[in-house]
């Protein structure tokens, strides 16, 4: 759930509308998710790839049914340039 809200928060919130003052920052939530649950993160850089590679498959499946599949890395540039990131450190997680 955490690694869902955070990889939202951080790659699908537009530029020209910022998160609201009152909304904690990713160390802030990760601290109090921590604190709630009584306990370490662990393992958590894995689920965050495993939600990047969910969204990415939702939103291949996505553009798909809308027939703009070629439109899809400037529809979402921003997003793809973070699954780029991704794939680029599990290839590197694997040697």
């Amino acid at each position: 759930d955490l690694a869902y809200l955070l990889f939202t928060t951080r790659n699908l919130t537009p530029p020209d509308r910022p998160n609201p003052g009152w909304f904690p920052d990713e160390e802030a939530l990760i601290a109090r998710y921590q604190a709630l649950g009584g306990g370490v993160l662990t393992d958590f850089a894995y689920y965050q790839k495993v939600i990047a590679f969910k969204f990415s498959v939702m939103i291949l499946g996505y553009v798909a049914r809308l027939g703009v599949l070629a439109q899809a890395p400037a529809m979402f540039e921003q997003y793809w340039v973070a699954l780029e990131e991704i794939a680029a450190e599990l290839r590197g997680s694997h040697r």
